[in-house]
């Protein structure tokens, strides 16, 4: 059974995964949105599937070994934690899959707090609204970044094939769900916040303010940021209320495929240019700050 899922992975199940929880997430924003959209949905739908495209080839090409042919690798030469200790299979699968996901925590974190990181990740905070497109939006030296994290993740472990690719699935429908403009009954919404990220928990973390774009890390579990004290109930302004977005890229032309590409290579002094009336200092992420201030 786990040879046809592997043989038919990329075939079916990978896309029917992808494009699932895409298609779910998207009709439900449309009948049950969260929040009223504010800019261009054309410009920003293009530019997200633009940044898909362009992460999509540097994946398929750039890394080849990325994720199953690397775990596979790695199992074929006893490389990695799990591959050299007698462990049962059910526990090496269970360890590994909250292992990866601990990491991709800690990326995202040092995603904020790195000052040169920050300058790739803030694309993914610029979007002025939040839907599922918003967990297509990470520029490319992101990618290529929490990739190879990633991978080296995967060789100390020495995680199972099964780890990895239960991983990609599960990681792939909450970067849809937890992008996703849904509305949710607020008390399902204080059950299901106790063990996963719903969309109004990490809705949160694009807020405007620092202090909540510096919050609420995880994306698929709570448990992470409400054990390292990062975890954050509700923004300041609620949900309908709360500026998304940074203040220092308030102008439309952010939203464009090209300055998406260019942010990370914008000084403080171009951001400046788009008007003195649109940097406010306090709703600043920490790594705005850390950047800004060189």
């Amino acid at each position: 059974m786990f040879e046809l899922l592997l043989q038919n992975y990329e075939t079916y199940v990978y896309p029917v995964a992808y494009f699932g929880s895409l298609a779910v997430v998207g009709f439900w924003e449309v009948f049950y949105p969260r929040r009223k959209l504010s800019a261009s949905v054309l410009v920003r739908w293009v530019s997200a599937g633009c940044l898909t495209v362009i992460n999509t080839l540097l994946f398929r090409f750039g890394l080849p070994l990325l994720g199953i042919p690397f775990a596979i690798w790695l199992a074929q030469r006893g490389i990695g934690l799990f591959n050299t200790i007698d462990t049962p299979l059910w526990l090496a699968v269970l360890l590994s899959f909250w292992l990866l996901d601990l990491s991709r925590w800690f990326q995202h974190w040092l995603l904020h707090r790195v000052p040169i990181l920050w300058l790739l990740h803030r694309t993914h905070h610029i979007d002025h609204d939040y839907d599922f497109t918003t967990g297509l939006r990470f520029h490319p030296g992101e990618t290529l970044f929490t990739a190879s994290a990633q991978i080296l993740v995967i060789a100390l472990l020495g995680a199972p094939v099964e780890a990895v690719i239960l991983s990609e699935i599960v990681l792939v429908i909450f970067a849809f769900l937890g992008h996703g403009n849904l509305m949710i009954p607020l008390g399902v919404d204080r059950v299901l916040r106790l063990f996963i990220v719903t969309p109004d928990v990490h809705r949160v973390h694009h807020s405007a303010i620092a202090a909540e774009t510096n919050a609420n890390f995880g994306g698929i579990v709570t448990w992470w940021d409400r054990l390292f004290g990062t975890y954050r109930d509700q923004p300041e302004g609620g949900h309908e209320g709360m500026v998304i977005g940074l203040n220092e890229f308030r102008d439309p032309k952010h939203l464009k495929l090209h300055w998406i590409l260019a942010n990370p290579f914008l000084s403080a002094e171009d951001v400046a240019a788009d008007g003195p009336d649109r940097l406010a200092p306090s709703a600043r992420p920490a790594g705005a700050n850390a950047v800004s201030s060189k």
